[in-house]
């Protein structure tokens, strides 16, 4: 009979083991396959947190030739940051900014690559006309026709830009006149808040008091 006993005390703490141990391994496997979605969830919305400085401009018509050039400086960051100055355009991670368009000096295959002093060269060509003709400022737009997205990786990989010349947005002048104090005023009431003041003011100004 004590044999018989100490069998079944064997056996009861043997089951009761099996069961600490089952349930343990349950237990894991839960919190490592939730611990697993918890990473996915915040891969996904850094992924997506990402895109978004690239997305929001698809299908826009209103970019100007400032937000292009801080995309640039977006992808090559994000492109030196993963490939050094090694990287190219069939690399995963790396982000292409392409330029349509916009004429022979500025087109590019890889914008994103062009120096500071392109840059600046391509606002100050592509920022506010005054056509003394029409007595009219014209603000230079760009029209975002693509963002490309890589499907491995699922980040932007490529993002295209292309010139509207027909769709300058043109912006008709008050009637010009003699007085410097008078050109202040008009250009100031008018413009100050969507353009460059100073810009508009020295130019407009200096060309009224030729008159």
């Amino acid at each position: 009979m004590e044999n018989a006993s100490n069998a079944l005390l064997m056996a009861g703490a043997v089951l009761i083991g099996v069961l600490i141990l089952s349930a343990g391994v349950y237990l894991f496997t839960q919190f490592s396959s939730t611990s697993h979605q918890i990473s996915e969830q915040l891969t996904a919305s850094q992924i997506s947190q990402f895109n978004s400085q690239f997305t929001k401009y698809d299908g826009r018509e209103d970019i100007t030739a400032h937000t292009i050039v801080s995309i640039c400086n977006l992808a090559k960051q994000n492109n030196e940051q993963y490939y050094g100055s090694s990287g190219s355009n069939s690399d995963p991670y790396y982000i292409q900014v392409i330029l349509n368009n916009a004429g022979v000096d500025y087109n590019r295959n890889n914008l994103e690559n062009e120096n500071e002093d392109f840059y600046q060269g391509f606002m100050k060509g592509n920022d506010i006309k005054y056509d003394i003709a029409s007595a009219r400022i014209k603000k230079v737009t760009f029209t975002c026709t693509e963002v490309k997205i890589n499907e491995t990786t699922k980040l932007v990989k490529k993002i295209t830009f292309k010139k509207n010349w027909k769709q300058e947005k043109s912006i008709k002048m008050e009637k010009i006149v003699l007085h410097k104090k008078n050109c202040n005023d008009i250009i100031k009431r008018n413009y100050e808040k969507d353009y460059n003041f100073n810009y508009i003011h020295s130019f407009s100004c200096s060309y009224n008091n030729k008159l």
